[in-house]
C-alpha cells in the first residue's frame, strides 16, 4: 500500500478530453466546413424552435421533479446541510 491516492485510472482527464474535442472540432470546421441545415431554412426560426423545445424540457423537468417533492432550486448548501446541533 505504497500509493493510497484515489484516482479514476483514466488515460486523459475529462476536462482535458472535452477541451481537446472542442479544439479538434474547431480545427475541422476551419479546414472542412459543413452545413448541417439547408440554406433555405432560416437559422433564426430554427434557433427559436430549439430554444422553445429546451425551455419546454426544463419546465417539464421542474414539474416532474416538483411532483415527487424533490428540491429543485437549492441555492445554499450551507443552510440546509451544515447545521450545528447543540443539545
Amino acid at each position: 500500500m505504497a500509493d493510497a491516492t484515489d484516482t479514476a485510472n483514466v488515460i486523459i482527464r475529462p476536462p482535458i478530453a472535452w477541451g481537446v474535442a472542442v479544439l479538434v472540432g474547431l480545427a475541422l470546421n476551419w479546414r472542412l466546413p459543413l452545413r448541417f441545415i439547408p440554406a433555405a431554412i432560416p437559422a433564426g426560426g430554427l434557433g427559436a424552435m430549439v430554444f422553445a423545445l429546451a425551455l419546454g424540457l426544463v419546465l417539464w423537468a421542474i414539474l416532474l421533479l416538483g411532483g415527487g417533492a424533490t428540491l429543485i432550486l437549492q441555492f445554499s448548501l450551507i443552510e440546509t446541510h451544515a447545521r450545528i446541533v447543540i443539545e
